[in-house]
């Protein structure tokens, strides 16, 4: 009852929220001038009070639901906030409320969780590409962090050192099972760089040089590179091999020759007997010093010169048997028989010349190794793959040791016998590249005291054969 205004008022409010948390939503006010003792007044006043009683309640309810919403959306954010401080974005926020601040902040984190999304994203392609890098490099890599643990290392440096799953975490000393490793890699932990040359033993047998330089990010630790040398020693090896064979071979006849051209100056020449010997000695020498010079350039061509071998439609067959009609006397002067086994017609995309000289290598090869009473075969067939053409003869064969070095240059299975067989070491070598420069393959197969036969297959026209030497014992 209002005393200054003389009417009846009544006051509600409506609360949003519940417990300590609720707020005032809104208030209702009813103003009615009612006459005192006035009975339709008091029912008026009486409705009046109802109609805003529920008027009040409508709109609590109303409050209490976007209370709800509201404390809903904030729960959400805070959910994707934890999530955002997790490293994981993919939390979104809906904020379906009329409220601008609140959907303005919704937008905020969803754009925030979107940008840490294609950060993280990005940051795992880049560690994707450096997984791939580093599995496909052919250089092996070992990380060992600061505390001396191998932490990482990829297929290479696993299949050079024997590392397996099992090696991760283990100090470097007890992993990498090498002295010198070891010892470069606790260089690089204090800060200097170290390199190494080690021999791994096999199989296979490997060289490996080693790079241990410290690492420089927030990690720190030691970061070890091994390159495989294997292949480069060996060509080192065969390298010096090679010069001290062609000293050699050239130094024995050019020695030969100048001796006895001495002796003839000396006064052999006053001896026809004696000067003719030794004038067929200088020859013989000379015609081998020229010989081996010819194989030397020849041989040097086939491996630098693509257009060495120059391939044309051929019959192999025909090839095969003019190479034995000019080859058999001196098998038959040697006491060898020399046999052909081959069809009517062969035809192939081959070098003539160079199938000739290929010919020609092997059968003097046999002849210089073959017993009095022996025999050589030459025998060519077709096969799926191409030609397939096989020298074989009865001689003393080749030791199982001796097989896979028969095609370097200037080997020979037996030193002794160097130089009563009269030939350069070089005519398997240039067999092996005539045939490789084909796109063929060549092998040996043979047996102490049995005899030798070496093979090579020439491929057909159109198949891209690749090459290689093939042993077999």
């Amino acid at each position: 009852m209002s005393r200054s205004l003389g009417s009846r008022l009544l006051l509600t409010h409506a609360l949003a929220g519940l417990g300590a948390a609720a707020v005032v939503a809104g208030s209702t006010l009813v103003l009615a001038d009612v006459p005192r003792g006035d009975p339709a007044g008091r029912r008026l006043a009486a409705a009046a009070g109802a109609s805003a009683l529920v008027a009040t309640a409508g709109a609590a309810a109303l409050g209490a639901r976007v209370a709800r919403r509201l404390q809903g959306v904030l729960a959400e954010m805070a959910r994707a906030v934890d999530a955002l401080a997790r490293g994981e974005p993919g939390r979104r926020v809906y904020a379906d409320l009329p409220d601008a601040e609140v959907r303005s902040l919704a937008r905020a984190l969803n754009h925030a969780a979107r940008r840490m999304e294609e950060h993280l994203e990005a940051a795992q392609a880049e560690r994707d590409l450096l997984d791939t890098v580093l599995d496909q490099m052919p250089v092996g890599v070992v990380y060992v962090d600061r505390t001396g643990a191998v932490a990482r290392s990829n297929p290479a440096a696993d299949r050079f050192l024997g590392l397996s799953p099992a090696d991760r975490g283990r100090h470097h000393v007890e992993a990498l099972r090498q002295t010198a490793l070891s010892g470069a890699v606790d260089a690089a932990l204090g800060g200097r760089p170290a390199r190494v040359t080690i021999r791994r033993e096999g199989p296979p047998a490997r060289w490996l040089e080693a790079s241990a330089t410290p690492g420089h990010g927030p990690g720190g630790g030691a970061i070890l590179v091994l390159h495989d040398i294997t292949e480069a020693r060996r060509v080192e090896a065969v390298r010096r091999d090679l010069i001290a064979n062609v000293s050699h071979e050239l130094k024995t006849p050019v020695t030969a020759i100048r001796g006895f051209a001495e002796t003839l100056l000396q006064g052999a020449l006053e001896e026809p007997g004696d000067a003719r010997r030794f004038v067929q000695i200088i020859d013989a020498e000379a015609r081998r010093l020229s010989d081996l010079v010819q194989e030397l350039l020849d041989l040097a061509r086939l491996e630098s010169d693509p257009q060495a071998i120059r391939p044309v439609p051929t019959d192999l067959a025909r090839l095969v048997r003019e190479a034995a009609a000019r080859l058999r006397p001196r098998a038959e002067e040697a006491g060898l028989e020399l046999a052909v086994e081959a069809p009517a017609t062969l035809p192939a995309p081959a070098d003539p010349r160079r199938i000739d000289q290929a010919l020609t290598n092997l059968v003097e090869n046999s002849v210089q190794h073959t017993p009095r009473g022996g025999r050589i075969t030459i025998r060519a067939q077709a096969i799926p793959e191409g030609v397939h053409i096989a020298v074989i003869d009865t001689g003393t064969g080749i030791p199982p040791e001796a097989l896979p070095r028969i095609f370097e240059r200037f080997y020979r299975v037996e030193r002794g016998r160097e130089r009563t067989t009269g030939g350069t070491g070089l005519g398997l070598a240039i067999v092996k590249h005539i045939v490789e420069g084909h796109g063929g393959r060549v092998w040996a197969e043979s047996r102490p005291g049995e005899g030798t036969a070496i093979h090579f297959v020439l491929p057909a026209a159109g198949t891209g054969q690749g090459a290689g030497v093939l042993i077999e014992s």
